[in-house]
């Protein structure tokens, strides 16, 4: 119950003069990152899935975007998953 609270108080922040709650910018910052990386991986899937009109050579390179929001997506996690108080690596 308590790491419960602990994460509701680091998501939700709230002002005392205005009773207003606020997201911490950190956070902003690792959720705006995971949706972007988690954006590739899908649009790129999905480019890489459609099917070729012609047998022409496309000229964005999915594999390699969709690898780099892999990434992306996964350090983002770690980040969040730092912000919320649990220790990884050493």
């Amino acid at each position: 119950m308590k790491c419960a609270r602990t994460i509701v108080a680091r998501f939700q922040q709230v002002n005392p003069r205005r009773r207003t709650m606020t997201l911490d910018p950190e956070l902003l910052i690792s959720l705006v990152f995971l949706t972007m990386g988690c954006s590739l991986v899908v649009v790129m899937a999905w480019l890489e899935r459609r099917p070729k009109a012609s047998l022409e050579t496309r000229l964005v390179p999915t594999t390699p975007l969709m690898f780099a929001g892999f990434i992306v997506a996964l350090l983002a996690t770690v980040h969040l998953v730092n912000l919320l108080g649990v220790q990884t690596g050493r």
